[in-house]
């Protein structure tokens, strides 16, 4: 807090007792019956509107891993929403997880989409995505993990170790 001053005359207010900052959900695959990977125009209007109401400000939509192409359109609809705006909470970028974890730690991802780090597909992922790629997580003993994390670091992308 910078400072506490008068609320301006006009501004709409709730009879509440209680006030507090929204929150930023930062790793979000769906609710209220909608998944991020949902091939529709509407599923993250209504996701964010699920999360405004769970007090969430922003929010950054999760993949999983699937069939890479899925994963582009997936992609391409967050940075859409991204550019645009729309209702609810507001969408901050987007989180890759997966597809490139191994079969030993593969939790929930279905490990025959599993697919090598390479660098090209990194950045094509990132072009995208309209460069609103934020976080990528990978499992950091996949062959080239470290070239990888770095070459993600470089383009301003944050690295998480994941399925590890």
């Amino acid at each position: 807090m910078t400072a506490i001053e008068p609320i301006p005359a006009g501004t709409p207010l709730r009879d509440t007792e209680l006030l507090c900052p929204a929150y930023i959900d930062t790793h979000v695959h769906g609710g209220a019956g909608v998944d991020v990977m949902d091939d529709t125009s509407d599923a993250l209007d209504k996701l964010a509107m699920h999360k405004a109401r769970e007090g969430v400000a922003s929010w950054l939509p999760t993949t999983v891993t699937a069939p890479l192409q899925m994963i582009h359109r997936t992609l391409e609809r967050i940075a859409q929403r991204c550019r645009s705006g729309g209702p609810g909470a507001q969408i901050l970028g987007s989180y890759l997880e997966g597809p490139y974890f191994t079969p030993q730690n593969k939790g929930a991802h279905p490990p025959e989409l599993f697919r090598e780090l390479n660098l090209a597909e990194l950045d094509e992922l990132i072009a995208i995505s309209q460069n609103t790629l934020r976080v990528v997580a990978l499992a950091p003993e996949k062959p080239g993990a470290l070239q990888a994390i770095e070459h993600l670091r470089q383009r301003g992308v944050r690295v998480m170790l994941g399925h590890s």
